[in-house]
């Protein structure tokens, strides 16, 4: 009988912890992905007005000259 009751505690025990482990899984990844998100909105909102300035510059600078110009 202590064998049976100690197989089922150790199937129990391996069920949990194996349930644990992709539960916290789950949990690191969500906040990898959370913390990348923030990152790349960041980096968004800090940088683009600055990129979309220099490409309309660049733009702007083509038209003027009329490098692009195709006869």
């Amino acid at each position: 009988m202590k064998e049976t009751s100690f197989g089922r505690f150790e199937q129990s025990f391996m069920f949990h912890m194996i349930r644990d482990f992709f539960l916290l899984l789950i949990v690191v990844a969500g906040l990898e992905l959370g913390i990348r998100y923030v990152v790349v909105v960041y980096d968004f909102k800090s940088n683009e007005p600055q990129r979309v300035e220099r490409a309309a510059q660049q733009l702007a600078d083509d038209v003027k000259s009329g490098c692009c110009l195709r006869l």
